[in-house]
Order: structure tokens, then sequence, then C-alpha cells
């Protein structure tokens, strides 16, 4: 705790390791530069020790080569950091969050010196790879291998602030399209994804928040598309390559906005064709200088239940266009079309943990 660690070459790494890490807390570092910012991997030694309770609060990290933080654990708990400006790569990638929580965070910058893209958030777990043991991570673990037993699941990521990254902010599924890696049961809640906010990077927001998992919940969020490229959508919910298809995804009052003229065919939310069982009610979208037609809600799957959602010109937010994206105020004002006008869904409070009602709620992420 309250350390200083430098490292202008971004050679090196300010902590490693891969076995026999247990209730490490890092608290109030200052880090700026290295290799990767702060990280370790996996190994199984012989005493079989679980990577578990890892705890990354209250830090101050930027400027790294390639990860701003690379991490994993059972019960992580990455909480009130500010981690920004990837040189080459995302800047935080977690690699296994089980029991996990993610939250009070601003993330942003990711690949700001490379134009192939990449995440804020790298949310993926161990899995398979058919064909390759090597590539292999989930299984019995083993001395002498990587493999872990408990894939990505349990895990709530909440109150985060998500700035620039392209072309995609937050991914959560498998890190590829050849890795079965099956992530479940994770709550995404009162996050806020603004394009342009924090450093650039080079390739521009095409989607603020992708979903290739099961049994989520996706619920008061703010996505602002803000400065993102002109062919944008809020957030698609779809299958990656080799894992299970989504089912079960929950999709309830969040706020999509979009308050510059660049956009030209915009989707609010996407369901890709092979998702099950889920379900996209409440939720409040806005795009009001679109040059071309404007979707809410595009259900490939044919079997999305949706009701109560709303798509308007004129949402009557109090303040949406501040310059600065954190000062923007997503508030409805008297007169708005989304006053009172949710079903019941089992969402008790909003984006400010303010009392819902369990009907007649507001749309989107706030209540009146």
């Amino acid at each position: 705790m309250d350390l200083h660690l430098i490292d202008t070459t971004r050679r090196n790494g300010s902590f490693g390791g891969a076995s026999d890490m247990q209730r490490l807390l890092f608290y109030r570092l200052n880090i700026e530069g290295f290799g990767v910012g702060l990280g370790w991997t996996h190994w199984n030694e012989r005493s079989l020790m679980r990577i578990d309770d890892m705890v990354v609060a209250s830090c101050a990290i930027s400027g790294s080569a390639t990860n701003i933080v690379y991490v994993g654990s059972e019960r992580l708990a990455l909480l009130g950091n500010i981690m920004h400006d990837a040189q080459q790569s995302h800047v935080v990638r977690v690699w296994q969050a089980y029991r996990s929580v993610i939250g009070h965070n601003m993330i942003s910058g990711s690949s700001v010196n490379s134009a192939e893209g990449r995440h804020a958030l790298k949310l993926h777990g161990p899995g398979l790879r058919p064909g390759s043991i090597s590539g292999t991570s989930l299984g019995v673990p083993t001395p002498g291998t990587g493999l872990l037993d408990v894939k990505t699941q349990f895990t709530i990521v909440a109150d985060n602030i998500f700035g620039s990254s392209g072309p995609w902010p937050v991914a959560i599924g498998p890190q590829d399209g050849q890795a079965d890696e099956r992530l479940s049961h994770i709550i995404f809640e009162r996050n806020r994804i603004h394009p342009d906010y924090g450093t650039q990077s080079v390739t521009t927001v095409q989607v603020a928040l992708i979903v290739w998992a099961r049994h989520c919940t996706i619920r008061n969020n703010i996505i602002d598309g803000t400065g993102a490229n002109r062919y944008f959508d809020g957030m698609v919910v779809d299958r990656r390559g080799i894992e299970p298809a989504p089912t079960n995804v929950e999709i309830y009052h969040n706020t999509i906005y979009r308050g510059d003229n660049v956009s030209v065919t915009p989707t609010a939310i996407q369901i890709g064709a092979v998702v099950t069982d889920s379900e996209a009610r409440n939720n409040l979208a806005s795009f009001p200088y679109a040059s071309g037609p404007v979707t809410l809600v595009e259900d490939l799957s044919g079997v999305l239940a949706r009701s109560n959602n709303l798509l308007t010109d004129d949402a009557r937010f109090v303040l949406p266009g501040a310059a600065d994206p954190l000062a923007r105020d997503y508030r409805l004002q008297a007169g708005s079309p989304a006053l009172g006008q949710g079903a019941s869904v089992p969402v008790f409070d909003d984006f400010f943990m303010n009392f819902r009602p369990a009907s007649s709620a507001d749309l989107g992420a706030l209540e009146q």
C-alpha cells in the first residue's frame, strides 16, 4: 500500500507470480508505465493452492505497454481504481472471476498507440480449446499444469465508468471464437459507457457492450454513443464462436443515447439469431441526430420477449449535451414520454439506487 512505482521503459512488471497466491491486497498504489501495470497468471504447483481472494483497491494505474491490469482469481475484487491508457492492448483483462466483483472503477483508453483495437474490460474465463492441450485452461487441477476447475460465473460488474476503447469497450464472453469459455450468472448494472471520455483509442467504438454469455442481467446502465464510430450499436447479445449460445439474458431499464450527428443507422439493442429465453423491457433509446433510420431492438432470434421499450427523439433528459461526458444528466424532466411507462420487472431501484415502484416505473436507467 501507498507506493508509487514507475517504469518508463515499459519492459518490466510491478508485480508477478503464477502460484500459491491468496488473500493479497493491493491498496492505494500509484503505478505508471511497466509492461503490465499489475498482474499475475496461474500455474499449479504440488500444493495445488488455488488463487483466491485477491483485491486491487483504490489504485491509480496507467500507461502500460500492454494491459494496465491482467488478473484472475476466485473471489476477485477490483474496487475503486482508476485504470487508463494501455499502449497496445486491453485496459483490464480478467481471465477468471468466480464469485467476484468489479465495481466503482474508471477504465478507459485501450490500445491508444495501436490500430488493432482492444477493450476497456475484457472479461473471459477458463475454457476448453478443442484440439489444443496447451490452450485448454479448464479441467481438474494437476501439478505442472495451468488448469482451473471453476469458470467465470456469479460475478457483478457495477458502478463503473468505461471510456474510449474501440471497437468494443466492454466484452463479456470467450477470449476468441475458438475457445469454449462458458461465462454465466453475471450482473452488469449501473455502469456508464462513454466513447468520448478519456484518451481516445486509435480505433473508434462500434459496439458499447457485447455479451457472449448465459444467465445474465443487464440493468440500469447508461450507454452514450457520443463520439463513437458512425456505425454504432448500443449493445449486442450473441454467440462468439463455439461456446453454447446465450440464454436467459435479461435486459431491463437501460438508457441508450447518442448526442452527436455522426451516427448513420444505429441500433440500440441487437439480439443474435441463436439467443433463447431472453427478454428486453423498459429500455429507453434516443438518437435524435441520426442521419438514417434507428432500430430500437433488432431481434434476429425471433423469440425475444420484449415490451415497454421506447425509442424517441425527445426523451426530455435534463442535460444530455454537456461537453464533459461525466456531467451529462439523463434524468427525465416533466413531460417525458418515458415517465410511468414501465412494465413490472424484478428491478427495485434505479441508477442512483432510488426506489422503483413495482408498476408504472419510468423507462430507462433513472426514475424521475
